[in-house]
């Protein structure tokens, strides 16, 4: 049978303060759907971080939902999913024992025994081990004690998977940081500390380990073992520019896997030189269609030079300024200024356009007019 494997999807996450990546992670899910049509996939395996945060955004949960009836509803795939270090497992896994019977099987929290899911498309077994601290590999110990490392704990876990296991195609699912691989911005949580990290081999007697967490697609080297991080659908950050991405297509009759890459709906493009160079319309052509971070040379970052580039570059989500009085050109980002109050703004604007520090006399009207404003009854 085929089977797809795929991680990292972090619905809800946000490009600014107040827009999301839904319209790129809508276009990502309608590539995983258009996969399982061409190659006759029969499941898919979701490797943890289906949201970016605990508590997720109606528009994200309202996302999931729409990709589990398309998945398992309109083509009638097994989905095998477990909970990264993003997810709530609690919340994910909420109405698991119901949704099995939709062939939807969600793995939240490491319990003992791990449950098994057994495909109904061949003789293939699939171990899900959500994201875990050491602490909850208790129960997979001889004395019931803490293991003494993330290491051990891991290799509790799967030693009492293997003592399960019978002959078959037997695949391994779990949200980790395996020792080496390589990691990216957008790989912010991943925790890399030796304490945090995991051998491959305590990834031994598999099949297929089906990894997620790092968001570069990565096949970890391991002989004629098949250990594959298949990394986000989607450029998250700029360090990612020029990185494919997509999912792993795994043939279980065959013990082959390969990786099947996605167009995105949006790459991402860094722009860099004086600002008569960035403002070419050529240039600014080269970057249509793309998330930009721009570098600007020889000006200051500033909202005006903001506002005159983002006409240019209706993508960008990030400037950088030449470096002044020890800023070092530090980017202003969108999700900066939007979070900025009225106030700070407001010095900003003046101590860039003019040179000037309102007084304390000055911010009280200014303050004044606004809450004017805002009553729709300002009197300038």
């Amino acid at each position: 049978m085929k089977i797809l494997h795929t991680s990292d999807w972090h619905l809800g996450m946000m490009k600014s303060q107040t827009a999301s990546y839904r319209d790129d992670q809508e276009h990502f899910i309608n590539d995983i759907c258009r996969t399982i049509d061409a190659e006759g996939v029969q499941a898919v395996l979701l490797a943890g971080d289906v949201y970016d945060t605990g508590v997720s955004r109606a528009e994200a949960l309202a996302l999931f939902d729409r990709a589990c009836e398309q998945i398992c509803g309109e083509r009638g795939c097994e989905l095998v999913v477990i909970a990264g270090n993003h997810d709530s497992g609690s919340r994910l896994a909420q109405y698991a024992g119901l949704l099995r019977k939709s062939r939807l099987y969600i793995a939240g929290t490491l319990t003992a025994p791990v449950t098994p899911v057994h495909l109904t498309g061949g003789d293939v077994t699939v171990w899900p081990v959500p994201y875990f601290v050491r602490g909850e590999a208790a129960a997979f110990t001889p004395d019931g004690q803490t293991p003494p490392s993330q290491e051990a704990a891991m290799m509790a876990v799967t030693d009492h998977i293997r003592s399960r296991m019978t002959p078959g195609f037997n695949i391994l699912m779990a949200h980790a940081y395996v020792v080496g691989s390589p990691l990216g911005t957008s790989d912010r949580a991943a925790q890399v500390g030796l304490s945090d990290a995991v051998s491959r081999e305590v990834f031994d007697g598999f099949d297929y380990v089906a990894l997620g967490h790092i968001h570069r697609p990565y096949g970890i080297p391991s002989g004629n073992r098949r250990i594959f991080y298949c990394g986000s659908p989607m450029q998250f950050a700029f360090d990612e520019e020029g990185q494919e991405k997509g999912c792993m297509l795994i043939d279980t009759d065959t013990a082959e896997a390969r990786f099947v890459p996605f167009t995105p709906l949006h790459g991402r493009r860094t722009v860099t030189g004086t600002l008569e160079q960035i403002t070419d319309p050529l240039t600014a052509s080269a970057a249509k269609g793309c998330y930009v971070r721009v570098c600007v040379t020889d000006r200051e970052k500033s909202l005006a030079l903001r506002s005159e580039l983002l006409a240019l570059y209706p993508g960008l989500l990030q400037l950088q300024g030449a470096a002044h009085e020890g800023t070092g050109g530090a980017a202003l980002t969108v999700s900066e200024l939007e979070q900025m109050g009225d106030i700070p703004l407001m010095k900003k604007f003046l101590l860039e356009q003019y040179d000037l520090v309102p007084s304390t006399e000055q911010i009280s009207r200014f303050e004044q007019v606004l809450q004017q404003v805002m009553k729709g009854g300002a009197d300038t």
